[in-house]
């Protein structure tokens, strides 16, 4: 899912989440969803994707890195990127 914080729509902004089970992993529902929501969110005129992923989730940071949106990262906190998926 994504979510609109009440501070974001100056930005058009939204922070996605995906929770897959464990059992269903590496099977490329994470992908899926995130082509879903892109098209969901262009649509509806975002601009950008943000998440909070931990450095060792690489998995994670796979799906982000080859969905083919310009991703940029920054860690403002040890351990956690933040992650910007740019939708335009």
């Amino acid at each position: 899912r994504y979510v609109m914080a009440d501070s974001e729509p100056a930005t058009r902004r939204a922070e996605v989440a995906f929770a897959v089970s464990e059992e269903y992993q590496g099977m490329g529902i994470a992908t899926l969803l995130l082509k879903h929501l892109t098209d969901i969110a262009r649509d509806a005129g975002l601009e950008a994707f943000t998440a909070l992923v931990l450095c060792e989730n690489r998995k994670m940071l796979e799906v982000f890195k080859n969905c083919g949106l310009p991703m940029e990262t920054q860690m403002n906190t040890p351990g956690i990127l933040d992650v910007v998926l740019r939708l335009q």
